[in-house]
């Protein structure tokens, strides 16, 4: 071969190996995201046209459009000031096209859509379309849909959807619906709704079904920290919900309008589902039912296709100011709804009716320590449980003596040992939390002896002092951690025993039952006696903080005949009055966490971490420290969201990628005046520093435990 053909074939060779590693030797790059306003895209539309545009970024401003996206991207703005205002009749936003798969979703992100033009769907913030095929895997994330001339957002289509999501945002002060689900639509798997609010409109979300009985179910719906307060006709309205859970949602004066009010109206028709909970939420203001659940059969509009629901639990929830707190009846069974406050509704607390069966509406406090009014409790003055005729059967015994969470039960041994178990449950807790805190100095330990193979003198003390001085804090901590416990479980053992137990020859035959007196016989006296005397007592332990306060709630002596008036009385008294002498506040107290110092301790301990190790994870190395000031709620959805697919492309609780070494002193945390609204709080913290200065968040707080902990952290500005 000769020289020129070498040659020849060598720049050929260097050709090839450079266009593969130029177009096909690696991953690809992943195209610039598009800026509007540019020159080449001076609207949104105009980038959504150009399938280039994976993604789009929006800066502020008021964009004087209405958008249609009918392909798969991220549209991106700056938070509420990149505002979608549209110009002419119809949404601000027309989604007709949504992701392929969980981990390649359309987003919409940081914008605030609002004046659309119109009623009802039409004139929505956002409408979802997209004629009969399948349709989902759509993100809103931080979007803000408000003052619409319809919804805030609005599903208009025939079609099967799935996977849709909505976080962090609001759909309030809408003209129509917050969120509006039509009869149209055939089905709807996977909805997930958390932290936002739907405040303010005709109803805050509504879902419907077609007559027929051919339209598929909502099901695996999730909806957690999100508020549907001051909606006129309804908080929630569902003909069709299956798998369903509600976790933290507030529902307040909602339902006050002439329309078959409600705060949650979940209203079953043309088919049968299941498993609806809901938890830790508070109900109330509706002037009809605060929450009404019903399977309709009835004739003659529904019993041609009959509906059913099985499997309703609710625990932890408020339910009061209602007209009837809970009503429950036509097709429903499997009903269990305890330790829940259902008290100052003006009707009725619970009030059941045909065909719902056995309701176990077991330990609640019914707003008195005597029990609901009902026949089968002639002295209960509680909000009264009324069941009506040919209905099922409420049990409601055995019920709290005092507002839940509380001890249930009948005898002394139920409550010693409900209260041994919180007694070994809080002591395997303090146990795991050290053994964290040992396995952390011992790899912090390995670490620095790694790093210091031959350490001076002076190094090796400044390091033994720093864990000793950490390990110290650590054990001063669990040392207060355990006197608070144990002086809260002493007290509530001991205000248990003067509801169920006997004090001085004084006994209580059921919870919530009147103290009785025996006669000299020893026999206890029948109510009908005219020579009984009852003492009603209630004893309250209300938290403020961490700090128990003990109130004598009420001290009623009721004297039928004048004779019992006599020393036995007195030295009863006496020796119930002294049991409270000797529990005073200052005995039982402990220093009350604020959502203030929460949040100044928690971020001195996570940038000091971060200062530390800034390739570790503060919340996996101090899990904890961690369970100390966030909530248990918060961890698991970040947890969660670094297991994913895509991760996290930002410290959660710093909104950002980047920090400041300055800002784990307290000299650099300016902390705004809390806003606290019952168990949650919100502070506003601006962290200063040389490099990062006047990096402003929002916080959110929840009262877990008595303590009040980290439940959502956004950038001031969203």
């Amino acid at each position: 071969m000769n020289l020129k053909k070498l040659g020849a074939l060598l720049v050929l060779a260097l050709t090839i190996v450079l266009g593969l590693v130029m177009f096909g030797g690696g991953k690809s790059r992943a195209a610039a995201p598009c800026s509007v306003p540019s020159v080449a895209y001076p609207a949104i539309q105009s980038a959504v046209n150009d399938p280039s545009c994976a993604v789009i970024n929006v800066l502020p401003g008021i964009y004087a459009e209405n958008v249609t996206i009918s392909r798969q991207l991220t549209l991106s703005g700056a938070g509420n000031t990149t505002v979608i205002h549209p110009i002419v009749t119809g949404p601000g936003i027309t989604l007709t096209a949504g992701g392929s798969s969980s981990s390649s979703r359309t987003v919409i992100e940081n914008f605030e859509i609002t004046g659309a033009l119109g009623g009802g769907n039409t004139g929505s913030g956002i409408s979802i379309q997209g004629g009969a095929g399948p349709i989902g895997f759509i993100t809103f994330d931080h979007v803000t849909s408000t003052a619409n001339g319809g919804h805030g957002i609005a599903i208009n289509n025939s079609a099967n959807m799935s996977d849709i999501v909505i976080s962090d945002s609001s759909l309030s002060n809408n003209t129509g619906l917050g969120l509006r689900i039509p009869s149209s639509m055939l089905s709807l798997d996977g909805l997930t709704i958390t932290d936002s609010h739907l405040d303010g409109n005709a109803s805050g979300w509504e879902t419907y079904t077609a007559t027929s009985a051919t339209d598929g179910p909502l099901t695996n719906v999730t909806v957690s920290g999100t508020t549907f307060d001051n909606n006129l006709n309804k908080g929630m309205y569902f003909e069709r919900l299956n798998n369903a859970s509600f976790t933290n949602v507030e529902v307040m004066n909602s339902g006050t309008g002439t329309a078959s009010p409600a705060g949650i109206d979940i209203n079953l028709k043309y088919a049968a589902f299941s498993n609806i909970s809901i938890t830790d939420s508070k109900i109330s203001g509706s002037t009809g039912n605060g929450l009404a659940i019903k399977g309709r059969n009835d004739a003659p509009s529904y019993n041609t296709h009959p509906a059913s629901l099985t499997g309703v639990t609710g625990s932890g929830l408020d339910v009061s100011g209602n007209a009837i707190g809970i009503s429950i009846g036509n097709n429903v069974t499997g009903v269990q709804i305890n330790e829940s406050n259902i008290q100052g509704n003006s009707s009725a607390g619970l009030v059941e009716y045909t065909d719902a069966g056995v309701i176990d509406a077991t330990c609640n406090w019914w707003g008195s320590a005597t029990g609901p009014a009902n026949t089968g409790n002639p002295g209960g003055t509680g909000n009264a449980v009324v069941s009506a005729p040919g209905g099922g059967t409420v049990n409601f015994t055995p019920w709290l003596i005092a507002p839940a969470p509380f001890f249930c039960g009948t005898s002394r041994k139920e409550c010693e040992k409900y209260y041994d178990q919180q007694k070994k449950d809080f002591d395997d807790g303090q146990k795991a939390a050290k053994k964290d805190f040992d396995d952390q100095q011992k790899t912090e330990k390995d670490a620095w002896e790694a790093s210091h193979p031959h350490p001076t003198p002076a190094q090796r003390k400044a390091f033994d002092d720093s864990q000793k001085a950490a390990k110290k804090q650590f054990d001063d901590q669990q040392k207060a951690d355990d006197q608070a416990f144990d002086e809260q479980n002493k007290a509530n053992r001991f205000r248990i025993s003067l509801g169920i137990g006997q004090l001085k020859g004084a006994t209580i035959d059921k919870v919530g039952g009147a103290l009785r007196y025996p006669t000299k016989a020893g026999g206890p006296l029948d109510e009908s006696s005219s020579s009984m005397w009852t003492a009603r007592i209630a004893v309250r332990v209300y938290t403020r903080g961490d700090e128990l306060n003990f109130r004598l709630n009420r001290l009623i002596i009721s004297t039928i005949d004048r004779r019992l008036k006599s020393m036995r009385t007195i030295v009863f008294f006496a020796i119930f009055l002294a049991a409270f002498a000797f529990l005073t506040p200052s005995q039982v107290s402990a220093q009350a966490t604020t959502p203030a110092q929460a949040v100044r301790e928690f971020y001195k301990f996570y940038v000091h971490a971060l200062n530390k190790n800034d390739a570790g994870d503060p919340i996996k190395d101090n899990k904890a420290i961690a369970a100390k000031y966030v909530t248990a709620s918060l961890l698991a959805k970040i947890r969660k969201a670094k297991e994913s697919e895509d991760g996290l492309d930002a410290d959660y609780f710093l909104a950002g990628q980047d920090w400041d070494k300055d800002w784990e002193f307290e000299k650099n945390m300016v902390i705004g005046v809390p806003t606290i609204a019952g168990s949650r709080a919100t502070v506003r913290l601006t962290l200063k520093g040389k490099l990062i200065n006047n990096h402003k968040l929002k916080i959110v707080l929840k009262k877990e435990s008595g303590a009040w902990k980290i439940d959502r952290v956004n950038d001031w500005n969203l």
